[in-house]
């Protein structure tokens, strides 16, 4: 967002009134003018602040910019977003091309995922002032409208970072489009580099625990999500991700508590149950774990998040009809996804259905044609067909795109189940030649 935008260049002594003014009525203005500007303090504090100074009559008009532009702002983090809006336009109403009112009207266009009209909005901001946050805001909008591809979007935040190597948003936005493409050392080199900044950024120390989670570096995220939260106490999505590092880092009391303390101070957010439903599971409490889902699924209402999890849970635990019903929700809302379609591949499975089984496996492939999951599910499909030479060749891509060995006794299993007896021992024993060297 627009932080640091307040760190302005004025002249803060406003022209004085004809005639002489006390002192202490000049001075009071001065202090109202420089709370508003600098953006210090609580934002009902700025608010009256840039109020009282946009009162007086002599100030000029880059100064009543100025002025407008933190009282919008003070709307914006008092979540006042229509006041905020209805400034920013005032602004453009009264000064036309204000790089001010055009740049905050994008940023909020940006949060309301308008990127098209945001990019708009930054391009014209550009020919009045070509800075850092408008460049970094034109390219990180455009590619988010789907308008550039990832590289030129990086490019244009690279050459804002060459403007003003310390702007924090486009380090952090750097560092979220490249975790988003899987470039997860470039990314946690921008959100290392973000801390470098500013060490206390409670952003950029959770998106560099998100990085290194999404590594496998579990230990390592720990200690910067707990940085995060000891700089705001309140936020919850880091909240959420300590609860998953502590989760994988096997110490499942303390991400349970976690995820009680999400449900305590938002009932209404679905990540807060499926963090303490997983917690559960683990420690083999699994009545427990689908309960906690079920009073998400109650307290949420529809969330695929929420019902994926839930249909897991309840295949886990032998409800496999109960999960093909979660599963038939999210489908029905058209929100299905290759996650979702590909735990239907496994319920239909479990449940022998194979027609399912086949129409499911076809759209996760259809999704991720080259996935390692969706390969090895296709072979256990095959196999329930009945298309055995088929199961085997696709099983080997499966191997091939990164499966473990360790999925072949389920593969023999399956195979077993058919009585395809002599083909399992053959199948076994060519895999074990091959880790032989033989």
């Amino acid at each position: 967002m627009r932080l640091g935008r307040f760190v302005l260049t004025l002249f803060l002594a406003l022209v004085p009134f004809m005639g002489v003014a006390r002192p202490s009525d000049t001075g009071a203005a001065t202090d109202q003018a420089r709370t508003c500007t600098e953006f210090t303090g609580d934002y009902a504090r700025i608010m009256s602040a840039c109020r009282v100074a946009l009162d007086r009559p002599d100030i000029s008009d880059r100064t009543r910019q100025d002025l407008m532009d933190g009282l919008a702002w003070a709307h914006y983090y008092l979540n006042d977003i229509d006041g905020a809006r209805s400034v920013f336009q005032q602004i453009l109403a009264r000064y036309p091309n204000s790089e001010d009112g055009m740049t905050g009207l994008a940023w909020l266009a940006y949060d309301d995922d308008s990127y098209d009209q945001a990019a708009e909005l930054f391009a014209r901001a550009m020919d009045v002032s070509p800075n850092a946050e408008v460049l970094a805001g034109y390219g990180a909008a455009r590619y988010m409208a789907r308008l550039d591809p990832l590289d030129a979007a990086l490019a244009r935040i690279d050459t804002a970072l060459t403007i003003d190597p310390e702007y924090i948003w486009a380090l952090r936005r750097k560092g979220w489009f490249l975790e988003e493409a899987g470039r997860l050392a470039e990314a946690e080199a921008a959100f290392r580099r973000a801390i470098d900044v500013q060490p206390d950024d409670a952003a950029s120390l959770y998106g560099l625990s998100y990085v290194l989670g999404r590594s496998g570096k579990w230990a390592q995220a720990l200690p910067y999500v707990n940085r995060a939260l000891e700089e705001r106490p309140d936020y919850l999505a880091a909240l959420s991700r300590r609860s998953l590092v502590l989760f994988n880092l096997g110490r499942l009391g303390m991400a349970l508590r976690d995820a009680d303390r999400m449900i305590a101070a938002d009932p209404g957010w679905s990540e807060g149950y499926v963090r303490k439903a997983r917690a559960l599971f683990r420690l083999r409490r699994n009545d427990d774990a689908v309960a906690a889902l079920a009073t998400g699924d109650k307290a949420v209402g529809y969330n695929s998040f929420l019902l994926y999890w839930y249909a897991r849970m309840l295949v886990d635990t032998g409800h496999s009809a109960q999960a093909l019903d979660q599963i038939d929700r999210i489908d029905a809302r058209g929100d299905a996804d290759f996650h979702d379609v590909l735990l239907q591949t496994r319920i239909a499975l479990v449940m022998g259905n194979t027609v399912l089984a086949r129409q499911a496996i076809d759209r996760s492939l259809g999704f991720r044609p080259t996935d390692k999951w969706a390969l090895y599910y296709a072979t256990l499909v095959l196999v329930a067909e009945g298309r055995y030479d088929e199961a085997e060749v696709r099983f080997d891509a499966a191997l091939r795109a990164g499966l473990s060995k360790e999925k072949l006794p389920d593969f023999i299993k399956a195979l077993l189940g058919r009585n395809e007896h002599a083909r399992a021992v053959k199948l076994r024993d060519r895999y074990v030649s091959q880790a032989s060297g033989g």
